[in-house]
C-alpha cells in the first residue's frame, strides 16, 4: 500500500465535499445543540476556489494506492 499527498484542485470539489460532509456529521453527532446539517453542499465551490488561489491557505488530499 502506498500513500500520496497532493494539493487539492478545483477538480476535487466533489471529493472534498464528501470529506467535509463526514467531518460535519461527526460534529453534529458530538454537539447537536451547536451544529446542524447544511441545506446544500458541505462547502460552496468558491470556498474551494479561494483555498486553491489564496497564498495563505492550502487543501491537501491523501491518496491511497492498494
Amino acid at each position: 500500500m502506498e500513500f500520496f499527498i497532493r494539493e487539492a484542485n478545483q477538480g476535487d470539489y466533489e471529493a472534498l465535499c464528501a470529506i467535509f460532509a463526514e467531518a460535519d456529521a461527526m460534529h453534529r453527532e458530538a454537539l447537536p445543540h451547536i451544529f446542524r446539517e447544511a441545506a446544500g453542499p458541505a462547502r460552496p465551490k468558491d470556498f474551494i476556489l479561494k483555498a486553491h488561489t489564496d497564498k495563505k491557505a492550502t487543501l491537501f488530499l491523501s491518496l491511497i494506492h492498494i
